[in-house]
């Protein structure tokens, strides 16, 4: 049952009554009736235009989400394991087996995703409120080497997770510092040791490179004060 015209009957019975009870002038009486109808009025088209817009994204939103889900469906094995915001509704659309993420910070909740075997996250923008904005976009985009776009619509994002991400940041790492970009190799190392702080390989490599860069750095200097 819509409740809005009852909403706004109700103040305009409200103030009306307050209007008739109040000792004013029969002037000043008329003129408080209109101003109380043209502010029911603005009330409803505010509220019209809030309704048509609610209305019209999430039919949109929603349409995408199933198109990700048909898209997963068509292009995936079945043995893979989706993250999301609605697991059930996944489940049932794509057929594969889905899971909520952790509502967690990003290293948190990136180890989560690889402990629970996920590989596909689907990234949802329905709302800025909802917990992708404040848990799944912030970890996918601190940790975006980890992740492959494989599908995308105006309010939907199909990733994909790297199978191995520690072997993942030592190769960009090595890549890195092969190529001479010390500081890209301490940024990968970085988001590596941030997420597995147990492993000591990453954080050797780590105190090389910045060892690595600081006499990069201190050379560079060094030819500068000489060239003046």
């Amino acid at each position: 049952v819509p409740v809005a015209p009852l909403v706004f009957y109700s103040v305009y019975a409200g103030g009306a009554d307050i209007i008739v009870r109040l000792p004013m002038r029969e002037s000043f009486r008329r003129w408080a009736s209109v101003v109380l109808v043209v502010t029911v009025i603005m009330l409803n088209t505010g509220a019209d235009a809030l309704l048509l817009r609610n209305r019209q994204q999430p039919d949109e939103a929603w349409r995408d989400y199933y198109r990700a889900a048909e898209w997963v469906k068509e292009n995936t094995g079945a043995d893979i394991v989706v993250a999301c915001r609605k697991p059930h509704l996944m489940f049932i659309a794509s057929g594969r087996r889905s899971v909520r993420y952790a509502f967690r910070p990003p290293a948190s909740l990136i180890r989560d995703l690889y402990e629970r075997g996920v590989t596909i996250l689907v990234l949802d923008a329905f709302s800025e409120y909802s917990s992708n904005t404040r848990f799944l976009f912030p970890a996918s985009n601190r940790f975006g080497e980890l992740f492959r776009p494989l599908y995308q619509t105006d309010f939907v994002a199909v990733l994909q997770l790297h199978s191995d991400p520690q072997q993942r940041y030592l190769d960009l790492a090595r890549t890195s510092q092969e190529s001479g970009a010390t500081d890209l190799a301490i940024l990968a190392l970085q988001d590596l040791v941030e997420l597995y702080p147990e492993n000591p390989e990453a954080a050797q490599f780590l105190l090389e490179a910045r060892l690595q860069e600081e006499k990069r750095l201190e050379e560079a200097k060094t030819r500068e004060t000489i060239v003046r």
